[in-house]
């Protein structure tokens, strides 16, 4: 189980400011970056670690022999998307460990008030039992998020669990 409260964190808008600032300058340095959808991602044959080195054989090998290339594969193409490929590489590394980290830290902050928000709803029918002033009315505003269909309202039978 996730401790409570795993991060606390207060931003001020100056630093906002400047992380959106730098996001628009990186944003207008990388505009030939592309935008595909997940079928037409899931379709391509990517290159990572692992298969770079067999990629770079294949081109040194038609480079030294012309005969071994097929008429359909330009090779002054492979070797652009190649370099382009192995020049961006070390910058989308740090670009995508850093989006995993807003990722994170995003979940971080949800969780955080969101179990904080079923402990509130949690003790409003006790509140309610003990006649604290507004405890009633607050849970039956809160009720219908945990309503569903033939179901019991209560935090467990959230589906954003």
């Amino acid at each position: 189980m996730p401790k409570a409260n795993q991060i606390s964190l207060t931003l001020s808008a100056d630093d906002i400011k400047a992380v959106n600032d730098a996001l628009n300058v990186l944003e207008s340095k990388v505009s030939f970056l592309i935008d595909l959808t997940k079928d037409e991602k899931k379709a391509l044959k990517i290159m990572g670690d692992k298969t770079q080195a067999f990629v770079e054989q294949s081109l040194q090998i038609v480079k030294n022999n012309a005969a071994l290339a097929p008429n359909f594969v330009d090779i002054e193409e492979m070797q652009r998307d190649l370099d382009a490929w192995k020049t961006l590489w070390p910058t989308a590394t740090r670009v995508l460990a850093l989006a995993d980290r807003f990722d994170d830290t995003m979940a971080a902050l949800g969780s955080d008030a969101y179990r904080a928000a079923l402990d509130i709803y949690a003790q409003l029918p006790k509140a309610a039992d003990r006649n604290v002033a507004g405890a009633k009315s607050a849970h039956d505003m809160l009720k219908p998020f945990f309503e569903k269909a033939g179901q019991k309202a209560g935090p467990g039978n959230s589906s954003d669990n």
